[in-house]
């Protein structure tokens, strides 16, 4: 009946009708036929007219056509952040910082305490990372159109390459945020300034500045290239998944719809998206942040003894951490942590900033084993040798002018003993092998 009154009032219906094979099949709730035909009139893929009768018949006076609502309902002004009327976006979002930085020197453990703290309070399947680089873009962070690789209907690559929009991790979040405003939503970013954060962000930065709420204070225009995708991907997405719903108030199904399509037209970030990330100012080769990027997030300084004292998976501290190092051809163990407290002490005597000071975690508590000593030397001292020396404050080996070939021979042979006025008594642990035992932590003979 609703097919035959169509064509009968707009000409050219059924014509549009048979050559897009669209049928209303008899297990197709009504409702669902308006909904889904709503999002795509906005889209503009169906014939104006077609779309107008649709959009009628749903909101028309009831009293004349059958209709749930009045034509009010369409016409009312859309604003963004708008209530959900279907989702309970009364439950309670984590008290946490919405734009988040962890900073600090190097292996203090700044990803390791923000996982911590999102598995405290996100989801692990409302969680995305990304890493950024020299070399990373806007186009890869937010999105921008690809090269895309065609499928058949079994998912089976045709060998056909079109051009797509491909969203990248700061969409995908947005979108699953918008979708569910009820649910938190987390984007971790490590090494954020070792791309240029402000190239990245483009214009999306100005979205960081949130108000007491947790919403951007001020809203974007979709750029142009994004718009399809998120009028495709957002109220889509939203149809499909409650197509079960069983509230009879469709008007509220409606207006979700419609609060839907709103964010798709000017982007906020919405309070249920946290971003957070980590960022080391001692590397080489980091961007510097400008004041403008660095005023709209929160930062939490890791101290560089932070983590030494905490319980690790395995039941042990890092300050109670025994390894082993060569010594005039026997083995010793000593306290890593130990050993790191007495660089970071010599590093401090040449006036080296803090932040270039060695962390807990600059080595693993993975390698804090059997192999500890060729890990030192393939981190700690290439480390030091390479980013420390070239600062010229003074010497920090006994052999001043030894090179890092040099100092990997050296450190098998004497082990902490290269390092200037660090004695193997000032690192040793209680347990020492059968070989060596009492004269491995001898002082040596002048």
């Amino acid at each position: 009946e609703m097919y035959n009154w169509m064509t009968g009032q707009f000409k050219g219906i059924r014509k549009i009708l048979d050559n897009n094979e669209l049928r209303l099949p008899a297990n197709l709730n009504i409702i669902g036929v308006i909904s889904m035909d709503n999002n795509a009139i906005r889209r503009g893929s169906i014939d104006f007219d077609f779309g107008r009768c649709l959009v009628e018949t749903i909101n028309g006076d009831s009293s004349a056509d059958g209709g749930l609502g009045t034509q009010d309902t369409v016409k009312e002004p859309r604003v963004m952040g708008g209530q959900s009327l279907i989702h309970n976006v009364s439950v309670k979002l984590p008290e946490e910082p919405r734009n988040l930085i962890y900073f600090g020197a190097p292996g203090t453990g700044k990803s390791r305490k923000l996982n911590e703290r999102a598995k405290k309070n996100f989801a692990l399947e409302n969680v995305r990372r990304v890493t950024f680089y020299p070399d990373y873009m806007y186009s890869q962070f937010v999105g921008g159109y690809k090269p895309f690789v065609m499928c058949d209907e079994k998912d089976k690559p045709t060998g056909e390459i079109t051009y797509t929009f491909v969203p990248g991790p700061f969409l995908r979040t947005y979108v699953q945020a918008v979708q569910n405003p009820s649910t938190p939503y987390l984007l971790i970013i490590e090494e954020i300034n070792r791309a240029n954060p402000a190239a990245v962000f483009g214009d999306f930065f100005q979205l960081l500045d949130r108000d007491g709420k947790g919403r951007s204070v001020y809203d974007l225009s979709v750029p142009v290239e994004m718009q399809l995708y998120l009028k495709w991907h957002i109220p889509e997405f939203h149809a499909n998944n409650q197509m079960g719903l069983t509230d009879e108030d469709h008007v509220k199904y409606d207006h979700e719809e419609r609060r839907l399509f709103d964010e798709t037209t000017r982007i906020s970030i919405p309070p249920n998206m946290y971003i957070w990330a980590t960022m080391n100012s001692a590397d080489q080769g980091v961007f510097p942040m400008d004041t403008a990027f660095k005023r709209r997030w929160d930062f939490e300084y890791i101290d560089i003894n932070a983590g030494a004292e905490e319980v690790l998976e395995d039941g042990r501290k890092i300050t109670e951490i025994e390894v082993p190092i060569g010594l005039k051809g026997t083995t010793v163990y000593i306290i890593w942590n130990r050993l790191r407290e007495k660089i970071n002490d010599l590093l401090k005597d040449l006036k080296v900033n803090e932040d270039k000071l060695l962390g807990p975690f600059f080595i693993s508590p993975n390698d804090l084993n059997d192999s500890f000593g060729d890990v030192f030397k393939d981190k700690v001292l290439l480390y030091l040798h390479e980013d420390i020396r070239k600062l010229k404050r003074g010497q920090l080996f006994k052999d001043d002018s030894a090179t890092y070939f040099e100092l990997r021979e050296q450190f098998e042979s004497e082990g902490v003993e290269i390092f200037k006025d660090i004695r193997l008594a000032d690192v040793a642990a209680s347990r020492q092998s059968k070989d060596d035992s009492e004269e491995a932590v001898e002082e040596p003979e002048a």
